[in-house]
Order: C-alpha cells, then structure tokens, then sequence
C-alpha cells in the first residue's frame, strides 16, 4: 500500500486495471487534485520546501502604511495630521496587526502566499455588509480561505466583459456560503488559457506541470519504504555440505532448525546475539536490492530541484548531505529576494492596496526589508565597494585620467550635460577647473 493516499480519478469507461504510472499520474486529475496538493505539501518535504522558502521569506518583511504624496511612513502614535492619524488607526493599529481574530498579520500574508503559489489561486475575504470602494474603513476583518474550498461562478454568458456577475462559492464546513466577487480578493498564479468562462477567472498551480517529479518522488519513497520494512525475501541460504559423492541435500528437520535458531537466537526484535552459528555448511546469496543500488536519494534530489525550480527556488538552497559552500548559498538566497520574494510581495500588495481602496484615500501598504539581515549585508558590502570604486575614480579623476562623466558612471549615477564634463583636468582651463572645484559632491 502506498504511504501516500491519493485520491484517483473515477475510471474511465472500459478500463480493465490502472497502473502504478496511472495511480501516481492520476492524483493530478482536475477533480482531486486540490485535496491531492493539501496532502501532498503536508507530507512530501519536496514540495513543502520551495513554497514554505518563499512564503517564509514573504512573511519577513515590515508592512507599514505609507502616504502617497510623499511616500513618507503614518505611524499612529506619531502622525500630526488628523487624517493620517485615523487611516493609520485603522490600518496599522488593526489590519497591520491583527487581520482575523485568528492570525497576526504575517501569518496572514505567509497564509495568502502559499495558498497562491500551492493551489494557483489565493482568495481573500472582506467580512463585512458591502465594498463601497473603503473596505480599510468599513471593514476590520479579513480571512485567507482555504483554495481548495472556494469556487467560482459567473452568472452572464460572455466571457469578455466586467467581473460584475462573478461570485464565489466557499464550501466552510458543512454549510455553503455565496460570497460576492466584489467582498474577495483573488489573485491568479498563473493563467489557464481555456475560453470557457470559468477557466478565464481560475489560475492554475505550478504542481500542474511537475506530474513527472512528483509522481518519482512518491514511487521512491514507496520503494524505500518497501525495502526498510524488507518486504519479500533478501537472500537465499545455500545449503553446502558435502560427502565424498558430492553436495547432500539437508533434511527437512534442518532447514527448520536452521529457521527456528536463526529467528529464537539472532533475529532483529528483542535481546538477541549479534552473531549467528549455524551447525550446518552453509552460504548466502543477496537476491534483493539495496538502497545504494536503488540510488533514491539521487532521484529525490533531482525532483526536488525540478519542483524548487518551477518556484524559482535555486536548487543549491534544498537540505543534503553535501551542502555547497557558504557564499554560493548567499548568493542563491539572495537571488530568490530579489527575483522571486519581493517581486512577489509588490505585485501582492499593489492589488491587495486597490481592493481596500487605499491608493484613493492617499496611501497604501508599503514592505520594509531592514529587518532581513541577508539583504543589509549584501547592501553594506555594495556600499563599500561603490565607495571603493569612487575613491579610486577620483584618484584618476585628479591625475587627468578620466573625465568627470567617466567618474560618474562608475558609481552607477547619471551622466551630465556639458563640455566641462566629459574632459580630463588636463583639458580643462583655468576657470573651468576653478568651477570642478566648486562643485559640492559630483
């Protein structure tokens, strides 16, 4: 019996038996596949790890308010204007730390997150009376639901056209509740690319296109698992004695005897010896294969970088037994910041801001990363090479080596409009040197 439970597919018309390949293949079905991925994350540490990697790293951030016109930070307790002061006593006071009754705020957005990149589809819920464009007043509580109980449903025919007519069915325990398109927040992982009107409001999970790895990963942890619990015979014992016509067949008497002494005296269970002495010649022979000879764990590894990678997880971040060095794995953990944890994190809020109507009022829901201490050693060790790079341009800069406009360039600023700009000192005349001078900064 596999470890994994699945749950399969119906059968289809005709089908006499289903496979292995087909019982693995068929967890990916669209009828089960949601309940399939809960479990599946729960219980396979390969594809727990790149969402929970991601989502962690989502969660690290410091959400804060922010105003519009000058993108300065609202804290209540330090806001002078009467308006800044009541938005940010609602929104950082409340949503910013305590959405529902039942998660603080980062709890919440690791909630959002991995219910996005496991299901492909993240839903999250106003629960209040209406949306009149100011749900960050009129509504104090939110809840991320659970993907795989929420469906959608749109009531006119056309596909193209507004979302007016969309509502969506959330299955919560053992009642159903029809919540308006308007009170939801929902957010696509990726696209469906079906003309049917429910296939353009779903996205799809990213798992979708990993059958293959995952499939393996399951089959190998079966294997292991059928040889840990050594299913089936290991070995045969050869029987060896001998006379002077040749080999003797041992009598029914010893090959039970040999069995009985073996398990009372040398088995696995209890206070047994760690040697066996066998009264009768006799050899073994291996019949069963082992796990170095399976090589599971080369399999494993590979999945799991194929599913890290769908993530954009880099694969040198995964646990094993042969860690890579220390700076390759800053710099995998600083590309996923950068390529995947904050462009997530922006393209999240920049909707979620727009659903309680926050850039109308004049602020939004901004992330601080001052707190993850990766990114503020990349960004010192940055710092002191750019100062390192300027110095050195101005040495040049002061020897008639480089222009101006060169040195600039170096540290990553704008060149400048003017002649006096791109020459060297050496070209420069009196009074254009006298100006360089006088110039504060460059």
């Amino acid at each position: 019996m596999s470890p994994v439970p699945v749950v399969s597919s119906p059968a289809m018309p005709g089908r006499i038996e289903i496979t292995p390949a087909d019982r693995f293949l068929e967890c990916f079905h669209p009828a089960t596949c949601h309940r399939n991925y809960a479990f599946m994350f729960h219980n396979i540490a390969e594809i727990q790890f790149p969402i929970m990697y991601i989502a962690k790293r989502a969660a690290n951030a410091q959400y804060v308010l922010r105003k519009s016109s000058d993108d300065t930070i609202v804290w209540a307790d330090s806001a002078r204007g009467i308006m800044d002061k009541y938005v940010a006593g609602l929104v950082e006071k409340g949503l910013l730390t305590s959405p529902n009754p039942y998660m603080t705020f980062r709890e919440f957005v690791m909630n959002a997150v991995i219910n996005k990149l496991l299901f492909g589809n993240q839903y999250i819920y106003a629960y209040t009376d209406k949306n009149d464009g100011r749900l960050w007043e009129t509504c104090g509580t939110y809840y991320v639901l659970p993907s795989q109980s929420v469906t959608v449903e749109q009531t006119g025919r056309s596909v193209i056209g507004g979302t007016a007519d969309v509502r969506y069915r959330y299955a919560d325990g053992g009642a159903i509740r029809i919540l308006p398109g308007d009170m939801v927040f929902h957010l696509k992982d990726l696209p469906t690319f079906t003309s049917t009107r429910e296939g353009q409001l779903l996205g799809r999970s990213r798992l979708d296109a990993q059958k293959y790895p995952v499939s393996n990963i399951i089959a190998v942890y079966e294997a292991r698992n059928a040889i840990y619990v050594k299913r089936g015979a290991l070995g045969l014992i050869v029987n060896q004695k001998k006379d002077a016509d040749g080999t003797m067949a041992m009598t029914p008497a010893e090959k039970a005897n040999i069995l009985q002494d073996f398990q009372n005296t040398y088995g696995v269970v209890g206070d047994k010896a760690p040697v066996a002495i066998s009264q009768v010649p006799v050899s073994y022979v291996p019949i069963g294969m082992s796990i170095s000879e399976l090589r599971p764990f080369e399999e494993c590894l590979l999945d799991a970088a194929a599913i890290a990678g769908a993530y954009g997880v880099d694969s040198n971040l995964i646990p094993r037994k042969d860690n890579p060095t220390f700076n390759n794995l800053n710099t995998a953990e600083l590309n996923v910041y950068n390529s995947v944890v904050m462009p997530e994190v922006k393209s999240w809020l920049d909707g979620f801001n727009r659903f309680l109507g926050l850039y109308d009022a004049g602020y939004y829901i901004d992330a601080l990363w001052d707190d993850v201490s990766i990114l503020q050693d990349n960004a010192q060790r940055m710092e002191n090479a750019k100062s390192s790079v300027s110095a050195r341009c101005e040495r040049e800069f002061k020897a008639g080596i480089i222009t101006l406009n060169d040195w600039r360039a170096a540290i990553g600023r704008e060149r400048l409009e003017g002649d006096i700009y791109n020459k060297t000192l050496l070209d420069m005349t009196w009074q254009e040197v006298q100006q360089i001078n006088s110039i504060k900064g460059i």
